[in-house]
């Protein structure tokens, strides 16, 4: 005796991530293929026999569409160097929580530097608050890029992470107030011996 379960499978193929940011030199559009594939499931029993249980892909794209999502440019939130690949992620005032476009940068970033270097993520924050928030606020940054990092990313043990607090800042004081330069997690490339 044999039984047929038809499975329909989504398959979201994705050819370029959106680009959200032009901090990073990656295309302004992005299209995304969605196919949906026959996917089916083959159970047999046999009078004597163990029931046999198979998934077969039948590899048949019965649909296919195409969408060209528009960017959203958003300069301030950071800032990529080509030359020594080094992101600079940009925050609001007393925020450390990541962004959705702060995680599609993050992402873009990765692919961009491939898998041979550690990547150092520094922490910091500006003047404005006592000297010990503002060191643990920078290591609440600096964290939760580790983190999103490591186990969004997968990189595992190839980040390091420093908390700087206020003392580096990157602006002066009334430029700080303008823009909030002080308020940033940096990102720098290390090779791996």
């Amino acid at each position: 005796m044999m039984r047929i379960n038809n499975v329909w499978s989504l398959i979201c193929l994705s050819l370029s991530y959106p680009s959200l940011s032009n901090c990073l030199p990656v295309e302004v559009n992005s299209v995304r293929s969605t196919e949906w594939v026959a996917t089916y499931q083959v159970t047999t029993q046999v009078m004597g026999k163990i029931q046999e249980e198979k998934t077969i892909e039948n590899n048949r794209v019965l649909d296919r569409k195409q969408l060209t999502l528009p960017t959203n440019a958003k300069e301030e939130e950071c800032i990529y160097d080509t030359q020594s690949q080094t992101l600079l992620l940009n925050y609001m005032f007393d925020q450390y929580r990541l962004t959705g476009s702060q995680h599609q940068i993050l992402k873009q970033y990765v692919e961009l530097v491939g898998d041979d270097v550690d990547i150092l993520v520094e922490g910091h924050a500006d003047s404005t608050g006592t000297e010990r928030y503002n060191k643990w606020l920078s290591e609440r940054r600096a964290r939760e890029v580790a983190i999103y990092l490591k186990d969004s990313l997968k990189l595992g043990n190839r980040i390091k992470l420093v908390a700087f607090g206020e003392a580096s800042p990157a602006c002066s004081l009334p430029e700080n107030k303008r823009n909030g330069c002080n308020r940033r997690v940096v990102l720098s490339l290390k090779s791996q011996a």
